[in-house]
């Protein structure tokens, strides 16, 4: 195997942990605790980073849309904007709009840890509540799979790089009283996972590696 095929293998590996944990809490009614929460978000930001080398993640939501920011220092607001209030399946991100009218890509990570003036807990809630509004009307019947799969990788990748517990580290930590983040981490990796075997059934099919 070549390091494309490697990459390829692991990430389907782990889609396929992810995806069974999720479906087995879900028919059990199991609620997933904080380990688990922490496990599944961990193997989610690998497969997502296994997934970046070799073409497997598709745009984020207003890519090429929005402006690039020059070097120094931005001063503006920042937004979490969703790409249509009526159809959330389509995701949103954070963006800084500067006082000149300019937006520009942001981060939950900036908001959380470089900006000032930020109610991080009103942040947190934001992005979450994208999340959530992004899964439940993922298998709605107008909603494009492979704009919810971007949709959903792009929300969730944000998030868990704005949890880990440092800068080097892959490992999630979910904060001292956001204990029920263990299962909204859990459902929208899950939902990734079955948006994109849509677009591709062979995603979860058994994997040679020989």
């Amino acid at each position: 195997m070549d390091e494309r095929d490697r990459l390829v293998a692991l990430h389907r590996c782990l889609d396929l942990l992810v995806r069974d944990y999720a479906l087995a809490a879900e028919i059990t009614g199991i609620v997933p605790d904080l380990r688990a929460g922490k496990i599944i978000g961990t193997a989610t930001l690998f497969s997502i980073r296994a997934r970046l080398p070799v073409g497997l993640l598709g745009p984020a939501p207003f890519d090429g849309e929005l402006d690039e920011p020059s070097l120094g220092v931005v001063s503006g607001f920042g937004h979490m904007v969703l790409v249509d209030p009526e159809k959330p399946w389509k995701g949103g991100r954070w963006i800084l709009k500067s006082e000149s009218g300019q937006r520009y890509p942001l981060t939950l990570s900036t908001m959380l840890f470089d900006s000032s003036g930020v109610n991080k807990d009103s942040a947190r809630r934001e992005h979450r509540e994208a999340l959530e509004a992004c899964v439940a009307s993922a298998t709605s019947q107008e909603a494009d799979p492979f704009t919810v799969a971007c949709a959903l990788d792009w929300l969730l990748y944000d998030w868990l790089m704005a949890h880990r517990e440092d800068p080097d580290s892959a490992a999630i930590q979910i904060p001292k009283g956001q204990e029920s983040d263990a299962e909204m981490i859990v459902q929208t990796a899950g939902a990734s996972v079955r948006a994109r075997a849509r677009i591709d059934p062979g995603l979860l099919s058994p994997i040679r590696t020989e």
